[in-house]
């Protein structure tokens, strides 16, 4: 078992199929997963020591590793309230010209703004689908409130 804690995600899975095969399981045998595993296949562990050279602080690697993982998620949230910003933006303009009887140069800035808005909407799904997991984002707790519970 501490072999498996070691393994990265993909490794497990790949592992858990192998096993499963052998125990002559019919949904592996025919393609098909028990589980669908590749969710874990993004999350970022700081504090994996595999990739700690020998020779480097454990305490200094891992400090620098969050810094960078916090600095990397900073810079790809301003990304996405500015691609936001120029959607809205871009909007507004949209209105604004869809208000007016649109001539032929009207309607290439109006068809150019909308290919740009879906462009920048497209980059902002594939941000939040491929955005990396980590112990600061993979969990929100959603039983804050501010009332008691009733009984």
């Amino acid at each position: 078992t501490a072999h498996l804690l070691a393994c990265t995600a993909s490794t497990v899975r790949r592992a858990l199929c192998v096993s499963l095969s052998k125990e002559g399981s019919k949904d592996v045998m025919s393609g098909h997963k028990p589980f669908d595993y590749s969710k874990w296949d993004n999350i970022e562990i700081s504090d994996d020591e595999e990739d700690c050279h020998p020779n480097i602080d454990k305490s200094s690697w891992f400090r620098m590793k969050h810094r960078s993982r916090v600095e990397r998620e900073d810079i790809e949230e301003q990304e996405k309230r500015q691609l936001m910003a120029e959607n809205v933006r871009d909007a507004k303009r949209c209105s604004e010209l869809t208000a007016k009887d649109m001539d032929e140069a009207l309607r290439a800035e109006f068809d150019e703004l909308q290919a740009k808005m879906v462009e920048r909407t497209e980059r902002i799904r594939y941000m939040e689908e491929n955005r990396k997991w980590n112990v600061d984002n993979i969990c929100t707790c959603f039983f804050l409130t501010d009332e008691e519970p009733s009984s």
